[in-house]
């Protein structure tokens, strides 16, 4: 992912359940110790068993060049499942103005 720019970030679960069932789904998006990015089910497309989630040019400008960890979690009826971490890249641009 690169600093400033409109990236989908594109998600394959390995699971059974049918992801167009689920109350909630939630792409989380951590740096350090802070948390940068919660994307909730109103913004992710679901298809088949792969979610995505659209970042802005604002979104992406909140992190720092580095790494960050992801993670999504769903759940279903009173069950709630998350998936291992998994860290991304995060490069920088020399333009920091939003277009």
């Amino acid at each position: 992912m690169r600093r400033g720019t409109t990236p989908t970030i594109t998600c394959t679960l390995s699971t059974d359940i049918d992801l167009t069932e689920c109350e909630l789904i939630r792409v989380i998006i951590r740096q350090g110790e802070n948390v940068r990015l919660v994307k909730d089910t109103s913004d992710i497309t679901i298809q088949d068993k792969t979610i995505s989630v659209r970042l802005s040019q604002e979104e992406t400008f909140a992190f720092y060049q580095g790494s960050a960890d992801i993670q999504v979690r769903i759940k279903v009826s009173d069950a709630v499942y998350a998936t291992e971490i998994k860290s991304i890249r995060v490069d920088t641009s020399l333009d920091e103005e939003v277009l």
